[in-house]
């Protein structure tokens, strides 16, 4: 055996023994949140990762309407998108967490024109700040399209799913709602030509 083949040998020892020690501490932390001493087996746990994706599926609610159809439109598909990410990112498919987060990608480009072509034709006085917030959206995008590149952890898990929401609450929520009180003077079905 050379030295190449030892140190990935090494390697993979290493590798296998940090996976394995961070599931085990996850399964001792689900354990705990379900109130149990001891720590859980694997179904134990994937029950658990299910019944809790489940329970944080982001959900469209009217009370998310911006007062535009189009808008509002782009902003379910983002829900959906999202709401897929999260899944692969439970079940550690990398293919299919690549795949929402490219559509998260070219829809987000659509989106953002979209967005700023509206927003100008209803008057919209902050136009500046809405497209720097979509420069600083899509450069977030790209960085994690990259991240997704890299090695797929727990920790990498936590983190993608955390940035995914964000992204959509902070969007939505501050930036987009911000813009309501113009768009809701319009029709509902108003599109910018």
């Amino acid at each position: 055996m050379n030295v190449i083949e030892k140190a990935g040998r090494q390697i993979s020892r290493s590798r296998f023994n940090e996976e394995h020690d961070a599931t085990q501490y996850l399964y001792k932390h689900i354990a705990m949140d379900l109130g149990r001493p001891e720590p859980i087996t694997e179904e134990e746990a994937i029950e658990w990762m299910d019944s809790l994706a489940n329970s944080m599926t982001l959900r469209w609610r009217e009370n998310l309407s911006v007062g535009n159809d189009s808008i509002d439109s782009d902003h379910k598909y983002f829900i959906e998108i999202i709401n897929q990410a999260e899944n692969s990112l439970i079940s550690m498919d990398r293919a299919e967490l690549k795949k929402a987060i490219e559509n998260l990608s070219l829809y987000s480009a659509k989106h953002f024109d979209r967005e700023e072509k509206i927003a100008s034709a209803v008057g919209y006085p902050q136009m500046e700040q809405l497209h720097n917030s979509h420069e600083v959206l899509a450069d977030k995008l790209k960085q994690l399209k990259i991240e997704i590149d890299g090695e797929l952890s727990l920790s990498s898990v936590v983190h993608f799913s955390a940035l995914l929401r964000d992204w959509l609450l902070d969007h939505l929520m501050k930036e987009d709602m911000l813009m309501r009180p113009f768009l809701t003077k319009y029709s509902p079905k108003f599109e910018a030509t």
